[in-house]
């Protein structure tokens, strides 16, 4: 079984529009971890509920800080 790992800048475009390719991934036995900047409890069980492992890590999605672009990027 491999990891795969899926990385959004929102977890309602995790959750919308990459679901049914969560859906297949863990289907295909895969672990999937999904990495996403703002979980909330509701978000982390929509994931799960999807079969991948929510995964948070910091984010500023409108920043211009290569600081924190590489605090994000090191997180990863």
């Amino acid at each position: 079984m491999s990891t795969i790992a899926l990385v959004g800048n929102t977890t309602e475009s995790l959750i919308n529009f990459r679901g049914p390719l969560l859906k297949a991934m863990t289907a295909a036995g895969h672990r999937v971890i999904a990495y996403a900047p703002d979980y909330t409890p509701a978000s982390e069980q929509a994931v799960r509920a999807l079969g991948a492992e929510p995964a948070p890590y910091p984010l500023q999605r409108t920043g211009i800080n290569p600081w924190q672009d590489l605090r994000s990027m090191l997180a990863l």
